[in-house]
């Protein structure tokens, strides 16, 4: 049987993490506003005509910036981890819309930038491609909102411990499941198709590989690497800390302090995204 966590465990976190989180997450805020509120103002002033290229991208900063903006929350519970606010379940819920908004635009970004390059005349033949895109994204935000509405009701505020920290309990396996598979684990393997044979093709383009074909195969490959390194340690912490039943208080403990520690490594591709995507589609994908 298992062990009713929320009876018997105070989750607690050590003051190494304590202190990393303070240090951590000020610097992810200020860089992540500053770089998304200059990525999307360069979109909205700068371009006279948006392709669907522009579509997904302005989707994907305001999805990052939306994910930034409740972030002097977080930090404020940092520091006074003990308060739980009427509105906790909100930000709560916010956070992960925004988040999984993100994965699911970058994961469209990846499907449109391997149909360009594999099947160029295709992929700029169709004469509704802005249209699609921007009913893509629609759906992307309406899908995530309805499944985040959903996992909320298992983040109540009687449910938290803290503002961030939900009680030492498993979540439904429904729930972990679809957060993990639908939010992690399909795009994530439709990303690393569509990124490896665009590299395959740029590299195997019988024209040569030219200086720019090199620049967008390393931008290409970093994307994939951020995209596994922010999202993956925080999806196996979600299997593990929400999923897994631990009987044990001190592991369910580490867990959760690790948990703490892969939130903010997930945060972080925020920052990340306004640069590489920006450079990336800049010259080349439109």
């Amino acid at each position: 049987m298992v062990l009713n966590q929320s009876e018997r465990c105070n989750l607690t976190i050590t003051e190494e993490v304590r202190v990393f989180e303070k240090v951590a997450y000020i610097p992810v805020f200020a860089l992540g506003l500053l770089l998304n509120s200059a990525a999307l103002c360069l979109f909205l002033v700068r371009r006279r005509s948006w392709t669907e290229t522009h579509v997904y991208m302005v989707n994907l900063v305001l999805a990052d910036l939306a994910l930034i903006l409740p972030l002097p929350f977080r930090i404020y519970s940092v520091f006074h981890r003990s308060e739980v606010w009427d509105f906790c379940p909100l930000l709560i819920a916010v956070h992960y819309v925004n988040m999984y908004a993100s994965i699911l635009t970058l994961t469209a970004i990846s499907v449109h930038r391997f149909a360009v390059v594999r099947f160029p005349f295709s992929a700029r033949a169709g004469r509704w491609r802005k249209q699609t895109a921007a009913v893509l994204c629609v759906l992307i935000w309406v899908a995530v909102a309805a499944i985040c509405a959903k996992l909320s009701q298992a983040h109540t505020r009687d449910k938290l411990q803290t503002c961030f920290d939900r009680v030492a309990e498993p979540l439904p396996l429904w729930i972990v499941l679809v957060v993990f598979v639908v939010g992690y684990l399909l795009p994530c393997c439709v990303i690393l198709f569509c990124s490896g044979q665009t590299i395959v093709s740029l590299l195997g383009d019988k024209e040569g590989i030219t200086q720019e074909k090199r620049k967008c195969v390393a931008i290409i490959a970093a994307n994939l690497v951020v995209f596994v390194v922010c999202y993956t340690p925080f999806h196996v912490m979600v299997l593990v800390r929400f999923g897994a039943g631990i009987r044990k208080c001190e592991t369910y403990n580490l867990v959760h302090n690790v948990f703490h520690i892969t939130s903010w490594i997930a945060t972080t591709n925020c920052c990340l995204d306004s640069i590489a995507y920006y450079f990336l589609f800049k010259d080349i994908f439109h």
